[in-house]
């Protein structure tokens, strides 16, 4: 049997040179690839300059968390990680905003290879700003690249249920929104949540689960507001 840790970042890094040369011409410089177990609302994260060798060169970072490969499905997680190599590839060729805020250039880039970047996980929602999340284009260039990829590449290991935390749709908390209204609140995962304007809130996912009274979600409006 093959030793687990070079073969799980053996893949890592092929995941990662296969995407840069499928969207981004080869041109993203190498950065640091590693796993974390965060329990903040940042699962994955890019940083700059987080490693330095003995020479002065700094080495920026992408952290994936474990949590990523336990809840999501393979092309789910790749968009995650591919979403974190635009935050690369705008600190080397444009320029970031502030810490949390995602501005026109990152929308632009991460529509341009397939990713939408929507505030409330759905088609048509902000772009930029705060909290922005992200939907992948059937018909974009991370679809056609995530198909073509030699399935090789994809990680021979993902986290256990007892390692990766609690199953998918029952995190500690999780954001809902309102279709209808455009409200949004928060709650454990899993919730089927009627808004007072009579629809079905939706998770992340663009998920809806109804069934949850209407009068106990008008409570959570009022605190929202």
């Amino acid at each position: 049997m093959k030793r687990p840790t070079p073969t799980q970042f053996s893949a890592y890094q092929q995941i990662f040179d296969y995407f840069n040369q499928a969207l981004f011409q080869g041109l993203l410089p190498d950065c640091m690839l590693s796993f974390s177990r965060r329990r903040s609302s940042s699962h994955t994260l890019y940083t700059s300059g987080q490693w330095q060798k003995d020479t002065g060169t700094v080495t920026p970072e992408i952290s994936l968390n474990v949590k990523q490969l336990h809840e999501n499905e393979p092309k789910e997680v790749m968009a995650i990680l591919v979403r974190e190599m635009v935050h690369l590839w705008q600190e080397q060729y444009g320029k970031s905003s502030g810490k949390g805020y995602f501005n026109r250039q990152w929308a632009d880039k991460m529509e341009g290879i397939g990713l939408i970047p929507t505030a409330t996980g759905l088609p048509g929602g902000k772009r930029t700003g705060k909290g922005i999340k992200h939907s992948i284009d059937p018909q974009g260039k991370f679809e056609q690249a995530f198909t073509k990829m030699p399935k090789a590449y994809l990680w021979p290991f993902r986290p256990t249920a007892s390692e990766g935390g609690k199953r998918k749709g029952y995190s500690e908390k999780e954001m809902y929104c309102c279709p209808g209204c455009g409200v949004k609140v928060w709650g454990k995962g899993g919730l089927g949540l009627v808004c007072e304007c009579g629809k079905a809130f939706v998770n992340s996912k663009g998920e809806a689960k109804p069934g949850m009274i209407e009068e106990v979600c008008r409570v959570l409006v009022l605190q929202c507001r």
